[in-house]
């Protein structure tokens, strides 16, 4: 939110260095949050094991 509101939203004059910083967290910042995620959901499939997976969970529900 940071980025978008110091790229787009500050009317105000800024550095250069710092505008481009801005800019370029309205791309990394939302990267970094699904880098998280994916992390999250790594880290959930370990300590629960693979038999809590959908397709494991389809597999008990046909037989």
């Amino acid at each position: 939110m940071t980025g978008i509101y110091g790229a787009y939203l500050y009317n105000d004059q800024m550095p250069i260095a710092l505008l481009v910083a801005m800019h370029a967290l309205t791309i990394l910042g939302p990267t970094l949050i699904k880098i998280g995620y994916v992390m999250r959901l790594l880290a959930q499939h370990r300590i629960r094991g693979p038999e809590t997976t959908v397709g494991a969970c389809l597999q008990a529900i046909a037989v």
